[in-house]
């Protein structure tokens, strides 16, 4: 994965859309910008708009800004890299499987419980608790 260095002539669209590629084919993009005020500001206008480019896709993206040691003409300086990821949240599918399962295993246990003792429709019926209470 190659680092995206920014300067404070950088096109902000350009590296926008250098972000939103990287973070589409690696899951993670890493920018670095070195100078106090104008290639940090390029940087961060950036990442705005290419979280905006992302979101229309549905990925969303966390970023985790540090200090970054440089060495340019023998001379070391400090950068910020800004490390941007992709959040990975459950979705609902992903949190219904999980409920379905959940809701699926209570109904496997109480059947078992209950047949022992030939009740299993009296289980289901009236003693239905559910397991996300």
């Amino acid at each position: 994965m190659t680092m995206i260095k920014v300067s404070a002539t950088s096109r902000t669209s350009a590296v926008a859309g250098a972000i939103a590629g990287m973070v589409r084919e690696h899951h993670r993009a890493e920018v670095q910008a070195i100078g106090a005020g104008a290639a940090v500001n390029q940087a961060v206008k950036a990442l705005v708009v290419a979280t905006g480019y992302l979101r229309l896709d549905g990925i969303h993206v966390s970023c985790v800004p540090e200090f970054a040691d440089v060495t340019i003409e023998d001379k070391v300086r400090t950068a910020i890299k800004l490390v941007i990821e992709v959040e990975h949240s459950p979705n609902i599918s992903e949190t219904s499987y999980r409920l379905s399962h959940k809701l699926l295993n209570f109904l496997v246990k109480i059947t078992s419980e209950y047949h022992k003792f030939g009740l299993v429709n009296y289980a289901i019926l009236c003693k239905f608790q559910s397991p996300l209470s």
